[in-house]
């Protein structure tokens, strides 16, 4: 795991928020409105009432699909409000449904929408136990509480918020058209995945067709947590190995889990190799057992990081680096880079930088495999006299 650093990412979260926080905002008085209407505070007319981007009838009705029982081609929307043709756990939850939409529009609420598309992970999980709290008696079909993680029946409350915090529009470039999932990987420029710091993730867009990005690996699954769908530090530009085949859909908590906005793999852990006989040691076969030399040392949220990313068994299959570190130090031993210094009168440090080439500690985000090559290049440095 490698920290995005925060000089990638601050601007682009500011941006994140100034593009995405008016149709969230006309998204939940929308819903907020049609709570208002099924009370008789306002006429289906009014559907639109303190909304900026006014909807149009084919939009109100793909809004109205989420909460009623009706399929979108028979939605007729004076119909759906007149015989209140709404689904069950929407109908019979209106009223709670109406407070939380209402907190989510205060800005001194802990559940502003504004915190939930721009607050720091820590506080997303504030937001959520706020929610738990709070919301308890808001419930599916199943009768279990709508934001436990693990219900299977998510209800009527899970499909208004996932349309709210709608991330297929978003990622489509369809929520916003100057920003969508193309848009943040492109300005944050994350270009090697930060779990793996293995596989290359460039955004390229050529002529304005949309070629490839990163995929977006929500941290906080949006099948889980619907209301975290868009929120920006949930959104982790990552490769399809770790994204699709091994994290999937899991919640891993930040409590025991590293988190790329927050966390770095512990300074004391390192990729180490053992060489298993004497040509491997010269650089003349990859017979080396690469693994994490801890130091004696123990992270549980590393080493919870490690087992689930499978880095040690997927990293063991690059032992064609090894010998490139190994041939350069037989070939130029300690004594060769001594005769060296002496002669270009250059320090020997200077010419160890020269031949192993290592990545600097702040290129490693953008480097494929620069962990690995920067701290082969430490251990071979300690096997000179510098």
């Amino acid at each position: 795991m490698i920290k995005i650093p925060e000089n990638k990412y601050l601007s682009v979260q500011e941006l994140h928020m100034e593009y995405l926080k008016q149709p969230v905002q006309d998204a939940i008085q929308f819903y907020l409105n049609c709570c208002d209407a099924i009370s008789g505070i306002l006429n289906t007319s009014q559907l639109n009432q303190n909304i900026i981007k006014k909807f149009k009838k084919m939009t109100i009705k793909s809004f109205l699909a989420n909460i009623s029982n009706k399929k979108y081609e028979e939605l007729d929307i004076e119909e759906v409000f007149r015989n209140e043709n709404f689904k069950v756990d929407f109908l019979e939850n209106y009223l709670d449904i109406k407070n939380l939409l209402v907190d989510m529009l205060d800005s001194e609420s802990i559940i502003y929408f504004g915190n939930i598309l721009g607050n720091k992970p820590e506080s997303l999980i504030s937001i959520h136990d706020y929610l738990v709290s709070n919301y308890f008696m808001l419930k599916t079909d199943e009768e279990k509480q709508v934001f436990e993680p693990d219900i299977t029946n998510k209800g009527t409350v899970f499909k208004l918020l996932e349309r709210i915090y709608n991330y297929v529009d978003f990622r489509d470039g369809k929520l916003v058209s100057e920003w969508g999932a193309y848009n943040l990987c492109e300005e944050l420029e994350i270009n090697v995945c930060p779990y793996c710091n293995r596989i290359y993730t460039f955004t390229v867009v050529n002529l304005k067709r949309e070629v490839t990005r990163p995929e977006l690996d929500h941290y906080f699954p949006r099948s889980k947590f619907p209301i975290f769908s868009i929120s920006f530090y949930n959104l982790i530009p990552s490769c399809k190995v770790c994204n699709s085949s091994i994290k999937k859909d899991d919640y891993l908590k930040i409590d025991e889990y590293l988190h790329p906005y927050i966390n770095s793999l512990s300074s004391l852990y390192h990729f180490d190799f053992i060489s298993l006989d004497f040509g491997a040691a010269k650089g003349e076969n990859k017979n080396n057992k690469i693994f994490i030399n801890k130091n004696g040392s123990s992270d549980t949220k590393s080493d919870n990081f490690l087992t689930r990313f499978l880095i040690e068994d997927i990293y063991a299959r690059h032992k064609n680096i090894v010998p490139l570190f190994a041939k350069k130090h037989t070939r130029y031993p300690d004594s060769a880079l001594n005769e060296l210094s002496k002669l270009l009168d250059v320090p020997k440090e200077e010419l160890l930088l020269i031949l192993y080439n290592p990545p600097e500690e702040a290129d490693i985000i953008d480097t494929s495999l620069g962990k690995f090559q920067r701290d082969l290049y430490l251990k071979f440095k300690g096997f000179y006299d510098v």
